[in-house]
């Protein structure tokens, strides 16, 4: 086969309204493809439902490196669109942070997105723009059994220099690709998926290596999220 056509996959994703959530949920924007096949064009047809692209919560710069102590991060953010209050430090504060990973310092900028699907083997890939001395972090799951949510990731490609990032509000973070084309739905944060969301979520802030308690993860999962629309 030339090209890739096959028949869309039903994936849906929500915005987890919870505790850990601190940008407010009016400033997502919608997930929206990134490719769009105008000409009719067979080989952009092949991914025309794959490539998606994800914006962020705020307009800002941030810069980080390691201080030969410990990581660290300083921004600035657009006090012209956004407004100058603790509501916006406390978020980026929340949602933003280093960390430092076999000797790797890196920058994570956290959106409470999350993807779920019935398919089996959809898998979900980041991409997104190298900053300053540092490289997107790239990375690749499968999204049937495993419900997390979005990172941005930057890892530092010079410890002895400053890196930076710069991130605007009306242009992708990153974009998500999919092995297969999908018909996407955002849906609110309630019903099955969410459930099993809360069983899993934030489970990599106490075990190290999920691989070893996938099992044990996913054995909670229904057999199905999404049901064909009956009428």
């Amino acid at each position: 086969m030339l090209f890739n056509l096959q028949k869309k996959t039903k994936v849906k994703y929500f915005i987890i309204d919870d505790e850990q959530n601190k940008w407010h949920n009016a400033l997502y924007q919608p997930v929206e493809p990134a490719v769009k096949n105008l000409v009719g064009c067979p080989a952009m047809s092949s991914v025309t439902n794959r490539i998606f692209n994800v914006k962020p919560t705020i307009t800002m710069d941030v810069t980080f490196g390691h201080d030969g102590k410990e990581p660290y991060f300083n921004y600035q953010f657009d006090t012209k669109e956004f407004e100058d209050t603790s509501y916006n430090y406390q978020s980026i504060e929340a949602m933003v942070g280093t960390s430092v990973h076999s000797n790797v310092t890196t920058l994570q900028y956290s959106l409470s997105i999350a993807f779920y699907s019935d398919d089996k083997d959809l898998e979900i890939m980041l991409v997104g723009k190298d900053g300053e001395n540092c490289t997107f972090a790239a990375g690749a799951f499968n999204i049937h059994s495993w419900i997390r949510q979005l990172n941005a990731s930057w890892y530092l490609n010079d410890n002895n220099k400053e890196a930076k990032v710069s991130i605007d509000y009306d242009s992708p973070i990153m974009q998500i690709v999919f092995n297969k084309p999908v018909e996407l739905e955002e849906v609110p944060y309630e019903g099955k998926a969410a459930e099993y969301h809360k069983h899993m979520k934030y489970i990599n802030n106490y075990k190290k290596n999920i691989v070893k308690i996938y099992d044990n993860i996913k054995r909670k999962r229904v057999k199905k999220f999404i049901w064909k629309n009956i009428k």
